[in-house]
């Protein structure tokens, strides 16, 4: 189920609002502009219902810090206000929201517009997604890597945590390709790869391709756990994949 995160400072609105999509959404309502920001750095969300008008922190302003974020800039928002001239749509649209609606709104017309854009927002994820995986192994490709280590280096600098990056390779990769010719050799690199993705047990790590036979993964770290597992989690990982790169093209 597609998440939903309503930012809105009425607690009556956003009751409505999520009482308007609880049936087909998981939705999620807070009430200033800082918790609203917290929530959707987490980049679960598939869209964000958005208030203008608010006391700490308007909506505009808001706007503008989710698209500076390379976690939260992809994330589609509509702003929901009262202020129906069309300068602040127009300032609205320009900033980055996809959509503008203006109260009081009719519940139909809301859960259609959510509807559209959620949509969109699932079609592009998996154009997306397919841009950015390997064909061969499928699991990521080198530019969802870099963009990855991008995103989680700006979350490290911002939650002030440490992180760490590994990277393996497949010792005699060459000698292995020339002995037994390059589609065996992509069976074991597909091989591997798909060993590696089943060891990733957190959304924070992710095994990726670059070039034919470099591995790198990135680990995120939590300040409630040192950068010293890093070298645990290595080890483990050469543990399950040993096994598999050492098999012949016949098994």
């Amino acid at each position: 189920m597609e998440k939903v995160l309503i930012v809105d400072d009425s607690i009556v609105q956003a009751a409505q609002l999520k009482s308007i999509l609880d049936d087909d959404y998981d939705v999620t309502a807070v009430h200033t502009a800082a918790d609203g920001l917290s929530q959707a750095s987490s980049g679960e969300y598939s869209l964000i219902l958005l208030d203008v008008i608010m006391p700490d922190m308007d909506g505009f302003d808001l706007l503008k810090k989710l698209q500076e974020e390379l976690i939260t800039q992809h994330i589609p928002v509509i702003l929901i206000t009262g202020l129906a001239a069309i300068e602040h749509e127009q300032r609205g649209l320009t900033l980055g929201a996809v959509d503008y609606i203006v109260k009081p709104f009719h519940p139909l017309i809301v859960k259609a517009r959510v509807d559209t854009h959620i949509k969109l927002y699932q079609y592009r994820k998996q154009i997306e997604a397919q841009s950015m995986t390997d064909q061969l192994t499928g699991v990521a490709n080198r530019r969802r890597h870099d963009e990855f280590s991008a995103a989680k280096w700006q979350e490290a600098i911002r939650l002030h945590v440490p992180f760490s990056i590994c990277m393996f390779d497949i010792d005699k990769f060459k000698v292995y390709n020339d002995t037994f010719g390059h589609p065996a050799g992509d069976k074991v690199i597909s091989a591997v790869a798909k060993t590696a993705a089943a060891c990733v047990g957190r959304p924070t790590s992710s095994p990726a391709t670059a070039g034919r036979s470099l591995w790198p993964s990135w680990w995120g770290r939590r300040p409630t756990r040192p950068l010293s597992t890093c070298g645990p989690s290595a080890r483990r990982w050469r543990t399950f994949i040993f096994p598999t790169a050492r098999r012949s093209p016949s098994g």
